[in-house]
């Protein structure tokens, strides 16, 4: 008998042996006695076992087969599958490495307000005097014309702030690896962008705090 044909009587016999178990079953149910069933000389708890055993064994061998097959295949494509892997890590990178170089050059980003002061300028100018001149141009980029509204324009601020650290960040780590293992050539990254980049990331985090400073200040007040 084979296996399949073994699962599907599996059932039939719980139900013989619950035949067994409940002999009032057959006094309830008259009819069957029809079928003639004699159920007393067999061992229903063996033959259950046992196709189980049989069951598990069939299953552990497909698994076996089905492991061979997958062995065998990745095997055969072993050239395409590490070919595929490089090409996925490149784009990865490479993708990193675009979105950080649009973050740099981008003139509508904060990173590059004022890219004609530089920062060690900034840091020297009055702050009250830097804070009004930024908060005009944020007013400016997000107010829609609503200068009653100075919430939403510092929010907006703030999150651009944060996404474009992010990306530059993230491009200044891949970076430094790339150049550290003398792959940048392949991504074409060079040492100007690096620093650039450092650049433009001290630059966002002291915008960041003299909004954040000057906020504070007046709230106090």
């Amino acid at each position: 008998m084979g296996i399949l044909c073994k699962i599907m009587c599996l059932q039939v016999l719980i139900t013989c042996h619950t035949l067994k178990c409940e002999p009032d079953l057959i006094n309830r149910y008259p009819m069957i006695n029809n079928y003639n069933i004699n159920i007393n000389g067999v061992d229903f708890v063996k033959m259950r076992d046992d196709m189980m055993t049989d069951l598990n064994n069939y299953l552990h061998n497909l698994g076996k087969e089905k492991s061979k097959e997958s062995l065998g295949w990745f095997k055969s494509h072993k050239s395409k599958l590490v070919l595929a892997s490089i090409a996925t890590v490149y784009l990865y990178f490479m993708n990193k490495i675009t979105n950080g170089k649009i973050a740099l050059y981008n003139q509508t980003n904060w990173a590059n307000w004022k890219q004609d002061t530089g920062l060690s300028e900034l840091l020297i100018k009055s702050p009250n005097l830097l804070y009004r001149e930024l908060n005009q141009s944020i007013l400016d980029k997000y107010s829609n014309n609503n200068q009653t509204d100075l919430i939403t324009p510092l929010l907006s601020f703030n999150k651009d702030i944060e996404q474009e650290l992010k990306i530059l960040r993230t491009f200044s780590k891949v970076g430094k690896n790339l150049k550290r293992f003398r792959l940048k050539l392949f991504f074409l990254i060079n040492d100007r962008d690096l620093e650039l980049a450092a650049d433009k990331i001290n630059r966002l985090l002291y915008l960041k705090n003299l909004v954040n400073s000057s906020i504070q200040v007046s709230l106090n007040n």
